[in-house]
């Protein structure tokens, strides 16, 4: 799939613990198996998010991203 150049976007979904850390990585819509699986690794391997707060506390934050790929294809 690389090799032939092509694209698209998807839709993640992960949770931000309190810490900071990525939890539960989704795909909500993907458009090809290779992709999605890089989308989800380059999510879970994200150095540490700053943690949602509510009165000051840390919280656990839901957040859906799209992620938009393009290739080229090799000459």
């Amino acid at each position: 799939m690389l090799q032939k150049g092509c694209g698209g976007k998807l839709y993640v979904q992960f949770i931000v613990n309190t810490t900071g850390h990525v939890e539960n990585v989704n795909i909500l819509a993907g458009f090809d198996n290779e992709f999605d699986q890089e989308a989800i690794r380059v999510i879970t391997l994200s150095p540490r998010w700053e943690p949602a707060k509510q009165s000051g506390r840390a919280v656990k934050q839901l957040f859906t991203i799209p992620i938009i790929f393009s290739t080229w294809p090799k000459k």
